[in-house]
């Protein structure tokens, strides 16, 4: 109802209430998505995945949480945006810009920034285009299994080999 444009990848699950109301308009990320969303300075958008939040006002960006794997990430394509840990000892925040990445560590419970020049390739990505450039073959088979709900076993001398291709899925 806000006009926040949302375009949820397979195995993906987004809970929302029927309304906003309140300070917050919040939800509820189980997987990965991408969020377009629609700036209003009184009432951030706050996405809830696993033990981190993120916190916007408006602005273009991918969140990957799936259950099954041990990192969050929080990618931003275009504006600003801030990244806490839900835990009450630990409080990790931290705010990224354009073409920046948090990444969760689920097993340390920390916190890192990078720099990730490749982030508008999730516009791409959106659209089933996906491009690798040395991309470890683990991790292209990690999005195959989510695209197709399938499972795939590599062969351990397999998993860290580059991949250099597009797919088109």
């Amino acid at each position: 109802a806000d006009g926040t444009k949302v375009g949820l990848s397979p195995n993906s699950k987004l809970s929302y209430p029927n309304r906003f109301e309140g300070t917050e308009r919040r939800v509820t990320l189980d997987g990965e998505a991408f969020f377009d969303v629609t700036h209003d300075a009184k009432h951030p958008f706050v996405i809830k995945s696993g033990q981190i939040s993120t916190t916007v006002l408006g602005t273009t960006f991918n969140v990957t949480a799936y259950k099954e794997q041990h990192t969050i990430n929080v990618t931003l394509v275009a504006g600003r945006v801030a990244v806490a840990l839900d835990d009450a000892k630990n409080g990790q925040r931290d705010t990224i810009l354009a073409n920046q990445r948090i990444v969760f560590d689920k097993i340390s419970s920390r916190i890192s920034k990078v720099d990730y020049p490749e982030a508008a390739a999730f516009l791409n990505k959106r659209l089933g285009l996906y491009e690798y450039n040395g991309t470890a073959l683990q991790e292209v088979s990690k999005d195959l299994e989510n695209q197709y709900n399938i499972k795939i076993q590599l062969n351990e001398q397999l998993s860290e080999a580059m991949f250099y291709g597009n797919l088109n899925m």
